[in-house]
């Protein structure tokens, strides 16, 4: 089943007829970079706590962080998605806030910021005016810029008039409520395509 978003779904104050969602072939990596720098930053906290200059506080930390990440790796285990954000931006904070005071906190800052925009799916609207895209940032294209596309098997082809081509893999995971079919969004598209 494919993941089309069908009549009236709404995008941030726009009414998007179609909606395509793309798999992130990113997210498992993500996930495992999660679950690797919370372990990493778990070590840190322990060999802080027992180091003579260290506070007693890294070790409070480093417990905290290790029951969030074990209950992360335990839901993901059972298929859940997870988000190992909260791990790290506790691990942040300890090695920051805490005494002795280091600067590889920031890094794990970052990288609790940037971890749930970077996970989320890219999203194609398709409205009257134009194509959006929408991930980390948005760009929109004209649909004069297309010669075609065509939907097929769960694989979006865009053929863009400057000879760059798009095979992207849809995400078919999302809600099935406003799954369409593929006829319909390509027949719309092409009445959109030889409208503009």
């Amino acid at each position: 089943i494919v993941q089309l978003l069908n009549q009236g779904m709404q995008r941030k104050g726009k009414t998007y007829p179609y909606i395509v969602v793309l798999k992130n072939a990113q997210s498992s990596r993500i996930r495992l970079m999660g679950m690797l720098m919370s372990i990493c930053g778990i070590m840190m906290l322990l060999f802080r706590g027992t180091s003579a200059e260290g506070s007693r506080l890294n070790l409070v930390a480093a417990a905290m962080a290790a029951i969030l990440t074990g209950w992360n790796i335990m839901a993901s285990r059972k298929g859940r998605k997870v988000s190992f954000r909260y791990p790290l931006l506790l691990i942040a904070l300890s090695l920051v806030a805490i005494l002795p005071f280091h600067w590889v906190g920031l890094l794990f800052v970052a990288m609790a910021l940037l971890e749930k925009p970077a996970s989320k799916p890219v999203e194609i609207g398709f409205s009257e005016e134009h194509v959006r895209f929408n991930g980390l940032t948005n760009k929109d294209h004209a649909w004069s810029e297309f010669q075609g596309i065509i939907l097929k098997d769960g694989i979006l082809t865009m053929d863009f008039r400057n000879n760059k081509l798009l095979q992207l893999d849809t995400d078919d995971e999302e809600d099935d409520e406003y799954d369409a079919d593929e006829d319909e969004f390509n027949d719309w598209v092409k009445a959109r395509l030889n409208a503009g």
